[in-house]
């Protein structure tokens, strides 16, 4: 059985460490949950559902594109996002708060799996939630307000 050891690939590379203490936690978080994790439990997934390696390559995803949208506005010298509604509020709290992901919802193409070997995804993580640290970083630092 192929085990993985969740800390030592997230910082194979030696990836910067974020500053934000929440993405630390993050990064923490994953490299906690995957430790001994098999290459069978990465893969494996019911009829019609994500894997975990899925999963983790959908957040990895996620991350450079937060990563990208950041740069641009931080070159565009202005925020892209409009201000929450109560409808957004509300959603991010039964997401973020109560864990409940309401059946239904596809993710957006871009950040839909692709098919990358989960031990390749696993090894970028920290990397890519560091990248993604620091740009947000240096919007703030630009703009004044995240």
């Amino acid at each position: 059985m192929n085990r993985v050891a969740g800390f030592l690939i997230l910082n194979e590379r030696k990836a910067p460490t974020p500053v934000n203490s929440s993405l630390q936690q993050l990064a923490n978080l994953i490299a906690y949950e995957l430790a001994g994790i098999s290459a069978q439990e990465l893969a494996w997934h019911p009829e019609g559902k994500w894997s975990i390696g899925h999963i983790l390559e959908h957040l990895s995803l996620t991350y450079s594109g937060t990563r990208i949208v950041f740069g641009r506005c931080r070159q565009a010298g202005k925020p892209s996002a409009r201000a929450a509604t109560p409808k957004d509020r509300l959603r991010a709290f039964l997401v973020t708060r109560l864990g409940y992901l309401p059946g239904g919802q596809e993710a957006p193409a871009e950040t839909r799996p692709k098919g990358l070997a989960p031990l390749r995804v696993i090894s970028a993580l920290a990397r890519k939630i560091a990248a993604m640290d620091e740009s947000i970083r240096a919007c703030d630092s630009t703009l004044g307000v995240m």
